[in-house]
């Protein structure tokens, strides 16, 4: 059953509790929908790009009115000839536009040099590096994380020739691998022939509004390391890359020593043969299990789900496979439309956003012989759709508790059995609607905190 008609099935059938309820006067129980709140700073669903630069981004669009759109709504600029770059940077523009609630990234590929992996080596490129870590969206853009984006993109010279890079999957998933777990890194300096510069200066001298984000690094320039995103105070947010591409990776096994080294140094701890091998590993992998790098051991597991949207000639076997591996079934095609691209991106977001934020209803029993006050009591109810779309759901019901529920002074903190802090609640009293009624609690939780089997 579709995704959304589920959702939709969902609220309908919450409201229609929440009306069968307001009249009773015994027992009552309020239940209010409060999607996308209640997260904790640093828990929202982390997204990285990946670009594929070859000169396909250079081919000619908007031959006909498709591009109209983007530009009367000031997503592209008026022009007298359009490239795919173009539509794509004005397409990700109006994608990003309301988004919020997300973090977002991008990286990219360096030129490709045999012999040149590895920190520190000279006047040679190879393998992938971070352009922009993971910054949160709001829809006011209010820390200019979306137009950093965007000016990366817009700084970047569209390619042609041997201006373009290869997409090297296998080593450009291994950079990220290395900054999500806060480890050394590895190939991001190795860009002295980027963008068809000369091999005397490095990116960051010849272009450095694309190149590595140096913000997410620590440590002495020499050996820097990542700064891990994965916030130990957050609540388990989720990982996820979007990658374009119009042909399958090449040219990526120049680090493969150091990818199938040993986890306590850094690599895997088993060779990848492929890039669907380490796409596949990263999904099966716990990257908060404690073994990787910086990242402690949290509670539950982190690891990275891949979208891939492929040139609809080359959506083949090959890339079948990597969607698989993955975790997301089927490539998505990379159209030239303009409407179609942006309806993909935005469907991509709202898979994201509605398996990362609320879904589910907190209901908080009202007290039966002082209505005036609320029990300290929370119920969450926690179902798994069924992959058959059976009407029955496996499912089951927490009971939390507030400390200090009829204290208007308290912050109405949510604590377990073992009087625990559960910081994936935010609870806010609500004035009463009537005079006379009870003082309203609004809960929120998001999915995927706890297991179907917790209690």
């Amino acid at each position: 059953m579709d995704t959304r008609l589920l959702k939709t099935l969902m609220t309908m059938a919450l409201a229609s509790l929440v009306f069968t309820i307001g009249g009773a006067r015994a027992d009552d129980t309020d239940v209010y929908m409060n999607p996308g709140a209640g997260l904790p700073p640093g828990s929202e669903p982390m997204v990285m790009f990946s670009l594929d630069y070859r000169p396909n981004l250079g081919s000619t669009a908007c031959n006909g009115n498709e591009c109209d759109t983007l530009i009367s709504e000031g997503y592209m600029p008026l022009q007298a000839s359009y490239t795919f770059f173009d539509v794509l940077r004005g397409a990700l523009r109006k994608v990003f536009d309301p988004l919020e609630g997300v973090r977002v990234g991008l990286m990219l590929n360096h030129d490709h040099i045999n012999n040149c992996e590895g920190f520190g080596r000279t006047g040679c490129s190879n393998g992938g590096y971070i352009a922009m870590g993971f910054q949160p969206f709001d829809a006011a853009d209010s820390n200019g994380a979306k137009a950093r984006f965007h000016r990366i993109l817009d700084s970047m010279p569209t390619p042609q020739g041997n201006q373009s890079h290869s997409y090297q999957g296998k080593e450009l998933f291994f950079e990220f691998f290395r900054y999500l777990t806060g480890q050394g890194v590895y190939n991001a300096h190795n860009g002295y022939t980027d963008y068809a510069t000369s091999r005397t200066d490095n990116l960051d001298d010849d272009y450095p509004a694309i190149a590595w984000d140096t913000s997410i690094e620590s440590g002495p320039r020499n050996r820097p390391d990542y700064v891990s995103p994965i916030d130990p105070k957050g609540a388990c947010s989720k990982i996820y890359t979007v990658n374009m591409m119009f042909q399958v990776s090449n040219q990526e096994d120049d680090s493969d020593d150091a990818i199938e080294n040993l986890v306590d140094y850094g690599g895997f701890g088993s060779p990848q043969r492929e890039f669907p091998d380490v796409i596949q590993y990263l999904y099966d992998a716990d990257l908060a299990n404690g073994n990787y790098g910086t990242v402690p051991d949290l509670e539950d597991k982190q690891n990275v789900i891949s979208y891939f949207i492929v040139d609809s000639t080359k959506i083949n076997t090959t890339t079948k496979g990597y969607a698989r591996a993955g975790g997301t079934g089927v490539p998505l095609a990379l159209k030239e439309n303009p409407d179609e691209l942006v309806a993909t991106l935005q469907e991509i977001f709202r898979q994201i956003l509605s398996v990362s934020t609320t879904f589910v209803a907190a209901s908080v029993p009202v007290n039966v012989f002082n209505r005036a006050e609320i029990t300290d009591n929370v119920y969450i109810a926690l179902f798994q759709v069924d992959e058959q779309a059976r009407p029955y759901w496996v499912g089951n019901v927490k009971k939390l508790k507030i400390a200090g529920a009829n204290d208007s002074s308290a912050p109405g903190t949510i604590v377990d059995a073992l009087g625990a802090c559960r910081q994936v609640f935010v609870l806010e009293r609500v004035d009463a609607p009537l005079s006379g009624e009870p003082p309203l609690a609004r809960a929120s939780f998001s999915s995927g905190l706890y297991g179907l089997g917790d209690s």
